[in-house]
């Protein structure tokens, strides 16, 4: 009977510690090879693999088999991609009825170069983000991604898949002129989803950053989201062409230093045109200088072809060739700053406006009126109005304020050289009514 009991225990125990050493070493078999190589053909029938030993691990709680492959090539139509490895689970009781099923693959890469990849993942499943990135962007890089699969009853991948990785150090040509550098981000693929994160990237040598970027399938193409921002940026004139080029074609900036943080989202139809654009941005000027005759010494007399914000803080929102820009800070176009509140306005190819500005020690002049603002005096101008499509500036009206003096001024049409072409109102306190209207006739006559 001891014998008996003995011979049991000496079972149990052996049994415990093949258990243990399948659980925690493992064994080393080519039986598997074949089984695994049929699985990735019903993947795809394009695709093949070179497998080494693959090592078995027991997984007693949950009565499967880990089976893990380590540096596996794969060949996709002529050309390899080299694995670090490849792992999936088998359950034992399909061991024990002969037959093998395969529930998931998980595919992990070495460093390996981007489009190849890309190429790898479309020929497993035609996703349309890929092959958005594929057709549009030339991508120079590497990456090191994992990809999970899981297979139904009948062999076939189930819409859950996913790959996740990082990229670092890659290049993004958009075109001669325009590239993308210095790229490193991670990234999460699913079904009808593809998201980038933790980002940051040169653009032109210009560096930006973001938290989040996603690329989402819609009923009729792509919507792209995301956020970009950057710390302080200090512009040369070919950089800045990039930013105010489309925007302000005809602003003629020559400096621009800047800290911006940006919302945008862009809609993509199933024919990779644009449909939507929308940006929303806040924007710190720390310096933005721009050169441009605007004639503007018949109201300030000592301003030399030069406006300069200085620490203006922006509210700007775009959507398809549509802008609303808000902003507010110091200006100098003479000797001294001024302060300045605006809020400009673009649709429909018309320009609106409403601004104030508050002269502090700077001389200001109304020609056409005889009047000078006294330099040691602090005056407030309120106006408003749009450009028309021949250029023209249409002040709906216009407050001038220096202490007592006050001067109102309505529907007044300037051409892009500020002469006055028509005018239909002005209230000085100083004038009766009918001198203001003698002063309108003379002002429409000598204009």
């Amino acid at each position: 009977m001891k014998i008996f009991f003995k011979l049991i225990s000496i079972l149990i125990i052996t049994i415990f510690l093949i258990i243990g050493y399948l659980s925690v070493f493992g064994v080393e078999t080519k039986k598997f090879n074949s089984q695994i190589k049929n699985k990735i053909k019903n993947i795809n029938n394009d695709l093949d693999i070179e497998l080494k030993d693959v090592t078995l691990k027991l997984n007693p709680f949950k009565l499967q088999i880990k089976a893990k492959t380590i540096g596996p090539k794969l060949i996709n139509r002529n050309k390899f991609l080299n694995l670090e490895n490849i792992k999936t689970q088998i359950s034992l009781k399909s061991i024990l009825n002969d037959e093998f099923s395969v529930e998931n693959l998980e595919i992990s890469t070495q460093s390996v170069e981007i489009d190849n990849l890309i190429s790898f993942v479309r020929s497993i499943k035609q996703i349309p983000e890929l092959f958005v990135i594929e057709k549009i962007f030339k991508i120079k890089g590497y990456l090191i991604a994992d990809v999970k699969l899981e297979f139904d009853n009948d062999g076939n991948i189930k819409d859950n898949f996913t790959a996740r990785g990082f990229i670092k150090d890659t290049k993004l040509k958009l075109s001669k002129e325009n590239q993308i550098d210095k790229i490193n981000f991670v990234f999460n693929l699913k079904k009808d989803e593809l998201i980038f994160e933790d980002i940051d990237f040169s653009y032109n040598k210009l560096s930006f950053k973001s938290k989040k970027i996603s690329s989402v399938k819609s009923k009729d193409g792509f919507i792209i989201s995301g956020n970009i921002n950057n710390d302080t940026i200090e512009l040369n004139q070919k950089n800045i062409e990039l930013f105010t080029k489309k925007l302000f074609p005809d602003s003629n900036v020559k400096e621009l230093k800047f800290i911006s943080n940006n919302n945008f989202t862009i809609k993509i139809d199933e024919n990779l045109k644009l449909k939507d654009t929308y940006i929303e941005s806040k924007i710190n000027i720390q310096n933005l200088k721009i050169f441009k005759d605007l004639k503007f010494e018949k109201f300030f007399p000592l301003f030399k072809n030069e406006i300069n914000l200085v620490d203006n803080e922006i509210n700007f929102e775009y959507k398809n060739d549509s802008y609303l820009l808000k902003g507010n800070g110091n200006i100098i176009v003479q000797k001294e700053s001024d302060y300045i509140s605006y809020s400009i306005e673009k649709n429909n190819k018309r320009i609106s406006f409403d601004n104030l500005i508050e002269i502090k020690k700077n001389p200001f002049l109304i020609e056409f009126l005889n009047y000078q603002k006294k330099e040691d005096q602090k005056a407030t101008i309120n106006f408003n109005g749009y450009v028309n499509n021949k250029n023209q500036i249409i002040l709906n009206s216009l407050l001038f304020k220096e202490k007592e003096n006050q001067i109102k001024i309505k529907n007044l049409k300037l051409n892009n050289g500020f002469k006055i072409m028509d005018l239909d109102q002005i209230d000085l306190d100083y004038y009766d009514k009918n001198e203001q209207k003698n002063l309108i006739k003379i002002i429409k006559r000598n204009n």
